[in-house]
């Protein structure tokens, strides 16, 4: 549709800011379409910001770099105390975001605790469907999207440092990647939860999840 003129756009913002103050929680395996729905999400929602845990993981990854998995796992760790920390401040200012990752059971109490002190909604969408097309698009993804930080699929990494053919992660073949996703168990219910499958793209109803969406900012 038509694009609202800022003024326009500013007099709507005013009216949202009564609504209920909503985070929309996206998880769900690799290759299951976060980014995607986030995207959907913010067009019909152009007040929501989107607020990816890659974003400061990446961050992490060009200021610090690792030279193995371990080291490369102690960094996720210290990413992710940092991701909570920016996350508290825009929920302390009342900010209307869209969070997207493979959250697991680890990440249900931290959201939980910020979510009741700063009086959220939250709304979990949680992306399934059959784990041999999941893996294949995960695959698909990497080998399309050049420009996502290398430091995802590699054991070693710094910023500016030459990449070697030893430096890349294998990626899982499909019963291991079974166990992964059993293993993290993304199926944490934060608010109002729901559950899609992705399976077939053509046959997801997008709009039950923004009806949705809009039910919880308006209640």
């Amino acid at each position: 549709g038509p694009k609202q003129c800022p003024s326009c756009f500013q007099n709507r913002r005013s009216k949202l800011q009564k609504m209920n103050k909503v985070l929309v929680v996206i998880n769900g395996c690799p290759g299951s379409g976060k980014s995607y729905l986030s995207g959907l999400i913010k067009e019909k929602f152009p007040f929501f910001d989107i607020f990816p845990y890659d974003k400061v993981k990446e961050e992490f990854f060009d200021a610090y770099g690792f030279d193995n998995i371990t080291e490369r796992s102690a960094l996720e760790e210290r990413s992710l105390e940092e991701y909570y920390l920016r996350l508290e401040k825009r929920m302390e200012k009342g900010e209307e975001l869209i969070i997207e990752y493979p959250f697991c059971r680890k990440h249900e109490k931290p959201f939980s605790c910020l979510i009741e002190k700063y009086g959220y909604r939250a709304v979990t969408i949680t992306l399934i469907g059959d784990l041999s097309v999941l893996l294949s698009r995960w695959e698909e993804r990497d080998r399309r999207e050049k420009g996502r930080h290398p430091g995802h699929y590699l054991l070693a990494y710094h910023k500016g440092r030459a990449i070697k053919d030893s430096d890349y992660k294998r990626k899982p073949n499909l019963e291991e990647f079974e166990a992964l996703c059993r293993a993290k168990d993304y199926f944490i219910t934060l608010g109002e939860t729901v559950r899609v499958d992705v399976t077939d793209y053509s046959k997801v109803n997008y709009g039950q999840i923004i009806s949705l969406i809009s039910k919880n900012l308006n209640d």
